[in-house]
């Protein structure tokens, strides 16, 4: 039977992956263990009733990080990945500051700009599910949010608002500037851009739906043109067909979205790109094989 039995105390849970001996005589019982489910812990195994309990020296993602992000007013980075996490970094310390976790694997993640939120406090994450939640980085006893040392799961973000525009993995988020009548776009897997506004009548710093496009082909990024494209302000989107989308910006109020939020006679243009690598290569490949039949033919 075994003589001792140590606990990792974590509320997701813990996959042991790995563990070694630390090498120092002052510590003969301490072991490493490596945490599939994102954490690296101390632990003591020596068999007595005094033993310390296990300490956690790092967390991190455990799995693919998916989306990354940072603040345009201050040193701070906030990272994505298949795990659920958001994680929250100090750039100029080097520390990790804070976490939230979901249910569900993460996509892509933006931090919002400071139009929108002049604290510059609030991130935008997509989902495999096709959710989109707005998230609020918040502090803890009055401290500042992005100064504090101390790290607690969850504890520092706040959950504001989702939005469920898509039925199948978000691939990116897209966020504008004030002047115009869409402040964001979102596009997902499935083949649809849906378009919001901030609504600043509001002034809780949320976003109001406008409409959606459908297309023949999932989105890959979206990123705005150069401003004035033919006098509008347009949308550049990849698709998975090798294809380019050069959409412009439907105006508040041009559409009717009373029976449906479909926008029917958005214009764009499709730009479609082909390889000629392999023809290349194809080629070349049949002047070798030209010369090797003109050789054997000397022989």
């Amino acid at each position: 039977m075994p003589l001792q039995e140590v606990k990792l105390a974590t509320r997701t849970g813990a996959s042991v992956n790995h563990l070694a001996k630390l090498n120092d005589p002052d510590t003969p019982s301490y072991w490493v263990v490596q945490n599939n489910k994102g954490s690296i812990w101390q632990v003591d195994l020596q068999v007595s009733h005094t033993h310390k309990p296990p300490e956690r020296l790092y967390t991190f993602h455990s799995g693919a990080i998916t989306g990354l992000d940072v603040s345009e007013n201050s040193l701070h980075a906030v990272t994505c990945g298949v795990d659920g996490r958001v994680r929250l970094y100090s750039i100029a310390d080097k520390k990790f500051l804070g976490r939230t976790t979901f249910n569900m694997p993460a996509t892509c993640v933006a931090w919002c700009p400071v139009w929108f939120d002049v604290s510059g406090l609030s991130l935008l994450a997509g989902f495999v599910d096709g959710i989109i939640r707005l998230l609020h980085i918040t502090g803890e006893d009055g401290q500042s949010p992005l100064s504090t040392d101390k790290i607690e799961e969850d504890s520092n973000f706040t959950l504001k608002q989702v939005l469920k525009p898509h039925s199948k993995p978000v691939s990116a988020i897209l966020l504008g500037d004030n002047s115009s009548n869409l402040n964001l776009i979102t596009a997902a897997d499935d083949s649809i851009f849906f378009m919001f506004k901030s609504e600043e009548e509001t002034k809780d710093e949320t976003f109001l739906p406008l409409g959606f496009l459908a297309v023949d082909c999932p989105v890959v990024n979206l990123v705005w043109a150069p401003k004035n494209v033919n006098g509008n302000i347009c949308v550049l989107a990849s698709l998975k067909n090798a294809s380019l989308l050069l959409i412009t910006v439907p105006v508040k109020g041009e559409f009717d979205v009373s029976t449906s939020y479909k926008l029917e006679g958005v214009r764009y243009q499709i730009f479609r790109f082909h390889s000629v690598k392999y023809e290349m290569l194809k080629a070349a490949r049949d002047v070798e094989l030209e010369a090797e039949r003109a050789k054997k033919l000397k022989q």
